[in-house]
């Protein structure tokens, strides 16, 4: 009788060993994959780009409207486009937008926390038929009547904020 009341408090006490390891190996591998990540995260603060093409100050911006746009605009915070006024509540992104929209190019801020833009096309958009000077060429051609006399080069930025 004491052997089999010994064999049953072994095979429970294995048995609960048993499922103590299975128990932790499972939070084990909850915990691993909730921090391995594999690909875009989406709430990163960190940013980069390259891009060819022009950059743009905020006097750019507003003289590019200015062609593009003759008559009045609707864009958040955006009340006078007179290039010698100072503008404080000038919205840079929503400008930039308005004019990549209106080009079929590409923007980016040039740096966190930067009014300085630049505006063009990336790698990756170039065609499989398009030599590299055709690429080159054609941004160059987007951008020149909204700022004559450019010089279009390769921006590459990245920052991290915090």
């Amino acid at each position: 009788m004491h052997v089999i009341m010994f064999v049953i408090i072994v095979v429970t006490m294995v048995t609960d060993v048993i499922h103590v390891i299975r128990k932790n190996t499972l939070n084990l591998k909850k915990e691993l994959l909730v921090k391995i990540r594999f690909g875009f995260v989406s709430n990163s603060s960190t940013t980069s780009f390259c891009i060819f093409g022009a950059s743009f100050t905020p006097d750019d911006m507003k003289q590019a409207l200015k062609i593009l746009y003759p008559r009045p605009i609707n864009i958040p915070t955006i009340d006078s486009l007179d290039v010698d006024e100072e503008d404080e509540d000038f919205d840079h992104y929503e400008a930039m937008k308005k004019i990549s929209n209106a080009l079929g190019l590409i923007f980016s801020q040039l740096g966190y926390d930067c009014d300085e833009y630049v505006l063009g096309r990336n790698y990756d958009s170039i065609k499989d038929d398009e030599t590299g000077k055709q690429f080159k060429d054609s941004t160059k051609e987007k951008i020149e009547p909204i700022k004559p006399n450019v010089t279009v080069s390769w921006h590459e930025g990245a920052w991290r904020d915090g």
